[in-house]
């Protein structure tokens, strides 16, 4: 016997003829009406392997997390119904709630700075009821980028959210879900979300970020910073970075700040990577095109006092690009986005010349973005933007093929939207495309190693490490 047996509740044998009553009782009481009865509830069957596997579940909480597990309590209730799609939805929107409540206790500021790259919406982020204004897939990515849940929790829960956009109760559906699937999938989002807390480096990051608030440091404490920010892993260093440079350009920050941070940033500015630091050029470019002054002055100061003005944009089509691959990218997440998709793709493909030459600083977000958006959404392509995207991934050059190969093997976002079967079919589209257009030596290869798979079986090549090795090298020789 396990240390949980003894918390499992006994299951009743009637318990199966209980739910079997009810649903014949519904399904003649519809009939009486005249209503649909068929195909209303799942079959009892299905329900009962829920009512089994729950006690497993149970177990695992702690009394305390037991007494306030309201939500189960209603998916159970659902579940017993024969109502999966509603159960789903009171699982995920228990989900976001509990995510939200984490951002509020973790750190509000660095979770805003962190999600909402676009500086014309980021001011409209202040208090934790602004977290209602965040789309569901912009909190879930926020949560992985400041470190909340971890990667293999974001692809899980992103998985879970296009699952509940699907086949939940939250949008018109057809779809049947099974009852193993919907009791993994509260078993992922209790052990991901609902049961975890932030820990480990993501806790360092929050405790260093308080204390540069309410602390005054001294040139003698960087050293132990700067050997706490070495451990940090490269993302949590990024959205560090992209904070403090978001923190130093408030006009408003009392002088105090304003000095830890100038202490601090060159030490987390050595750690970052090159997207990373082209994007807080970026940041400055942004500010500049839309003439706010005072926060692009303060950048600009900060960006001179780590050697990184060197990572300015080339010129102003970095910014109009940004905005438009923002642009887009809302699109494609938003309603209609079939017939919505196409404007925004029209407008980038007007700033790409034939050779697909684009500044260096938004290339890597350009590539992500088009290849993402050709991939689908799980329905399907946009039918208004599709031969703009094939267009475009035709230009692309040999390092942007570069940083397609490595976002396939290194991006966690990229890899969960290959979880999708039509996403990853789409994605061999992309790589043929791309055959046919490109003809460099160094990359024909690596392409056939990837179509010589079907695409189910495609993605466990993105973790193969000869496979990694050879796709660094081809980066490394086209930088």
């Amino acid at each position: 016997m396990t240390p949980h047996d003894s918390n499992k509740p006994a299951i009743p044998a009637t318990r199966n003829l209980s739910i079997d009553t009810f649903s014949e009782n519904l399904s003649n009481y519809l009939t009486d009406l005249g209503l649909p009865a068929t195909g209303i509830l799942v079959p009892v069957n299905e329900r009962m392997k829920v009512i089994k596997n729950l006690p497993d579940i149970s177990a695992d909480l702690t009394p305390e997390q037991r007494d306030r597990a309201m939500y189960i309590s209603k998916f159970v209730a659902a579940c017993a119904a024969g109502l999966f799609d509603a159960a789903l939805n009171f699982l995920w929107n228990e989900t976001v709630t509990n995510l939200r409540h984490k951002v509020e206790k973790f750190d509000l500021e660095y979770f805003f700075d962190s999600a909402i790259s676009d500086p014309k919406k980021r001011p409209r982020f202040k208090i934790a009821d602004d977290l209602k204004e965040l789309d569901d897939w912009e909190l879930v990515k926020g949560c992985l980028t400041t470190g909340i849940i971890t990667d293999l929790g974001y692809k899980h829960l992103d998985y879970i959210r296009t699952m509940r956009n699907h086949a939940s109760a939250a949008h018109p559906n057809h779809n049947q879900l099974t009852g193993l699937q919907v009791v993994s999938w509260l078993e992922t989002c209790q052990k991901e979300v609902l049961s975890r807390e932030p820990e480990g480096a993501v806790v360092e990051v929050r405790r260093l970020l308080s204390n540069i608030r309410s602390q005054s440091f001294v040139p003698a404490d960087i050293p132990q910073i700067e050997s706490a920010v070495v451990r940090l892993p490269n993302d949590l260093v990024s959205s560090l970075a992209r904070t403090l440079f978001g923190m130093f350009s408030d006009p408003s920050i009392p002088s105090s700040v304003r000095n830890n941070i100038y202490l601090v940033t060159p030490c987390v500015w050595k750690r970052s990577t090159d997207e990373s630091k082209k994007a807080n050029g970026l940041y400055y470019a942004t500010l500049a095109a839309n003439g706010d002054i005072p926060k692009k002055q303060n950048v600009y100061a900060l960006l001179s006092a780590v050697d990184g003005l060197s990572f300015l944009p080339e010129d102003s089509k970095a910014v109009d690009l940004q905005m438009l691959l923002q642009s887009l990218w809302q699109a494609h997440h938003g309603y209609n986005n079939f017939a919505n998709e196409g404007a925004p793709a029209a407008h980038i493909q007007k700033y790409i010349p034939p050779n697909g030459d684009i500044p260096p600083s938004i290339e890597y977000q350009y590539i992500k973005t088009i290849a993402m958006c050709r991939m689908g959404n799980g329905y399907g392509v946009s039918w208004s933007a599709k031969n703009t995207y094939d267009d475009l991934i035709g230009r692309f050059s040999s390092r942007q093929v570069a940083i397609l190969l490595m976002l396939f093997t290194k991006d966690v976002e990229f890899q969960t939207h290959l979880q999708f079967n039509l996403n990853a079919k789409n994605f061999m589209e992309i790589i043929t495309l791309i055959k046919n257009s490109n003809s460099d030596p160094k990359i024909t290869p690596l392409l056939n190693r990837i179509l010589s798979l079907a695409p189910i079986d495609m993605r466990p090549l993105s973790g193969d490490s000869t496979f990694q090795t050879d796709v660094e090298d081809l980066y490394l020789k086209t930088k």
